[in-house]
């Protein structure tokens, strides 16, 4: 938050996140930029086979 300057996903944080933090898009992106965004998702067990590849893939 403060020094590091990255999202709180806690509500009760909120009051203790500076007003410029708060207004930062930066920061809290608008439900607009968010709709653009690209999220990761867990792979689960799946993790294993794609660091298997990626291994192979800088190995080469």
């Amino acid at each position: 938050m403060g020094y590091t300057q990255f999202a709180s996903p806690h509500k009760a944080a909120m009051e203790f996140i500076p007003a410029a933090d708060l207004k930062n898009p930066a920061i809290y992106p608008s439900p607009e930029i968010k709709a653009k965004l690209e999220f990761l998702e867990d792979l689960g067990s799946k993790t294993r086979i794609y660091d298997e590849i990626w291994t192979q893939v800088k190995a080469k």
